[in-house]
Formats: C-alpha cells, sequence, structure tokens
C-alpha cells in the first residue's frame, strides 16, 4: 500500500508490476491516486499523478501511460 495526500492506495498484479519496474513512487508516474477499476471487458485501470497503467486481464501485461 502507498500512502498519497492522507489515503492508501495499493496496486496489485501486472499494474504492481509495471509500477514498481517504472521505479515505483520515486519513478516518472509518482504515487497511486486511485484503486485499480474496470475500465471495459478484460481492462483494469489505476491512475498515478503523472499518467495511468492499463492492465490486460486476460494476458496479464500491462501498459504504462504517462501524462
Amino acid at each position: 500500500m502507498v500512502n498519497y495526500a492522507g489515503r492508501g492506495f495499493s496496486t496489485s498484479g501486472a499494474i504492481n508490476a509495471a509500477y514498481f519496474a517504472a521505479g515505483g513512487p520515486n519513478g516518472s508516474l509518482g504515487m497511486p491516486t486511485s484503486e485499480g477499476y474496470q475500465v471495459a471487458s478484460g481492462v483494469r485501470r489505476q491512475w498515478f499523478q503523472n499518467g495511468y497503467i492499463d492492465e490486460r486481464t486476460a494476458t496479464g501485461t500491462a501498459s504504462i501511460h504517462r501524462s
């Protein structure tokens, strides 16, 4: 669990792996600002200070989108 603005948000699965591969809280995405949630069939998204990560649940892969 990572704490941002007094709230704790956890990362899991492929989102967690991609987040920490990109440097975690000290990386370019910064801190998580939401929990992961379903955005489309088979796609989970989690927002961070400087972008978001999408996870394709069927393949277990994730893609980072920086803002």
